[in-house]
């Protein structure tokens, strides 16, 4: 198999990002206020399903997507990401592809992981690049003969 070729793709914007996960909490939201609507607001179970609309509200602010910056970087090996001046070395793996966005889980050598969102209209003419060269980097991690990634012996998350 090929080494997919070298390609820097820029980071930035995950506008998208944010959104998609407050989508996901007003969606939560709403159906804990329509069942608080229809529901005998006597019990513990009121105060339950409101603690817990509550509670994801919170994880969706605390886990909310924080700018990622800079340029993600493939050498045909190895990934790079590089803000600024500062450039560290690391994984990028793909946790969810619509498509046109990829959201990526920034693993770096050292200090804390972090997601990234890449989207297509960030540099149109490099985004199958950026594309093929995080999926040829999983399949180079792969189980050999089964296409299937090897699970994950580091005990990191």
């Amino acid at each position: 198999m090929q080494q997919a070729p070298p390609v820097e793709y820029p980071l930035g914007d995950n506008s998208r990002l944010r959104r998609l996960v407050l989508s996901a909490w007003l969606l939560v939201a709403m159906t804990g206020l329509a069942w608080l609507a229809m529901a005998d607001l006597r019990g513990w179970r009121v105060w339950l399903g409101l603690a817990l609309m509550l509670l994801t509200g919170a994880l969706a602010f605390r886990c909310r997507p924080s700018a990622c910056t800079g340029t993600l970087n493939w050498d045909g090996g190895n990934w790079c990401r590089r803000d600024g001046a500062h450039a560290s070395g690391g994984q990028a793996t793909v946790h969810l592809d619509l498509q046109s966005a990829l959201l990526v889980y920034w693993r770096p050598e050292l200090g804390p992981g972090s997601w990234c969102w890449l989207d297509s209209t960030a540099n149109p003419s490099r985004w199958l690049a950026v594309r093929r060269a995080l999926y040829a980097h999983a399949l180079v991690d792969a189980v050999p003969g089964t296409g299937v990634r090897a699970p994950d012996t580091s005990g990191q998350a």
